[in-house]
């Protein structure tokens, strides 16, 4: 009998948890998911521009059709690759700072759907980097990794 009345005496309120915490760890969360992506590319623009592989192989390295056919290729593929994404993820983390500048301030639901927003375009960043990498190594380079010239004619 005495813990039927317990029970029913119970406070329900302290099996909810506290509202206000997790909606600050959901802040912290967001926030940090939003500057991984730009932590991220600098960290391989690093990579690919301070320790690339010296050969063109599948496994390690940032590979294109055109940056696969020799290692003059390769390399300046790499190069291309480091310096790009040092660049965009430089930009990147300066304007993802200031845009969650406001973060702690604002409601949560906004700031979930202000997130996505800002993955989105650095979803957009990270295409657009791909776009001038492999079009370098394609306008440097033909497939069988030659340097085109001005004199020859490509087909």
């Amino acid at each position: 009998m005495d813990f039927i009345t317990k029970i029913f005496n119970m406070d329900l309120g302290k099996l909810v948890p506290d509202l206000a915490g997790l909606l600050d760890k959901a802040k912290m969360v967001i926030d940090v998911s939003v500057m991984v992506g730009p932590v991220v590319m600098l960290l391989l623009g690093l990579i690919y521009l301070l320790i690339p592989p010296k050969e063109a192989n599948y496994s390690f390295g940032y590979r294109t059709y055109f940056g696969m056919g020799s290692v003059e290729a390769w390399r300046f593929t790499q190069k291309v690759a480091g310096i790009t994404y040092i660049a965009l993820g430089i930009g990147l983390l300066i304007a993802m700072l200031i845009l969650t500048g406001d973060f702690q301030n604002a409601d949560t639901f906004d700031m979930v759907m202000d997130a996505l927003k800002y993955l989105l375009l650095q979803a957009g960043v990270a295409l657009f980097a791909r776009l001038i990498i492999g079009g370098l190594a394609a306008v440097f380079f033909t497939s069988y990794g030659d340097r085109r010239d001005e004199d020859k004619h490509y087909e």
